[in-house]
């Protein structure tokens, strides 16, 4: 029954790690801190595993007192070194994701799950069949099989099998993508098409007014692509623009700043 599953669930957590010993560096004014790494490891036998509305410090750097002073804040990979049959991550913000090689051999995650979610580094399997919903990735994507829907990628593609899988309503850099349907590639993501990349920002993964048509508006329901999808945010402002041509006074000219 499902009360037997050997089942864990993460709910409404922030997880860091202070790693004793780190200190503050001189660096020029406009240089980000040393990136420090910390690890998170997900060991034993799972059925499976569920993070939800939780944030796995994806790292970064405190706020500086002095503009040459900087002190590291540890960026946390999620590990999995055990067998995870399904992991489930939704409404949350992780740092990295991989699979552990030990001994020569990759630790298995039956089926990677992540919705509405913002990934600020890689995602790194050799075995899963991985499902991106909504979610906006901030690094590489290195997967055995995957399914991703109305999601940014803002980095490379290398997934194994081609066969099977599918790449729908998304965006993402160039590279080995299963099935593109509805999907846009680039060469390159412009930093100002996200209102920030810093996390800690208001807007950290937001998308900007700046970025293109075709991701602001590309998801299958016309909505953004990614994180944010369910603010509904380009039907929104559509239908504020229509009242405002509807009811503004004569001659008077609207400005919408929704992101502030």
């Amino acid at each position: 029954t499902p009360d037997d599953l050997r089942r864990l669930v993460l709910e409404g957590l922030w997880l860091g790690i202070d790693r004793p010993g780190i200190v503050e560096e001189v660096v020029a004014p406009d240089a980000p801190a040393t990136p420090v790494e910390a690890t998170l490891a997900i060991e034993g036998v799972w059925d499976r595993v569920e993070i939800r509305h939780c944030t796995i410090d994806p790292g970064g750097e405190r706020i500086r007192l002095v503009g040459t002073q900087a002190r590291p804040i540890p960026r946390v990979t999620l590990e999995i070194r055990g067998h995870v049959e399904e992991l489930i991550i939704e409404s949350s913000i992780t740092g990295p994701i991989v699979e552990a090689v030990i001994d020569g051999d990759p630790s298995t995650v039956g089926k990677l799950i992540i919705r509405d979610s913002i990934i600020r580094g890689d995602i790194t399997t050799a075995l899963a069949t991985v499902e991106i919903e909504r979610t906006t990735v901030m690094g590489d994507v290195a997967v055995n099989r995957l399914h991703a829907t109305d999601s940014i990628i803002i980095g490379a593609g290398e997934v194994t099998d081609l066969q099977h899988g599918c790449f729908r309503f998304s965006a993402a850099l160039e590279g080995k993508w299963p099935h593109p349907y509805e999907s846009h590639f680039y060469t390159d993501f412009s930093a100002i098409w996200l209102v920030s990349a810093t996390f800690g920002d208001p807007g950290f993964g937001l998308l900007s007014e700046a970025a293109p048509a075709e991701i602001l508006r590309g998801a299958e329901n016309h909505a953004a692509m990614g994180a944010f999808h369910r603010l509904y945010d380009p039907i929104k402002r559509d239908d504020l623009r229509a009242k405002l041509g509807e009811f503004l006074p004569f001659d008077a000219i609207p400005q919408i700043d929704i992101e502030n």
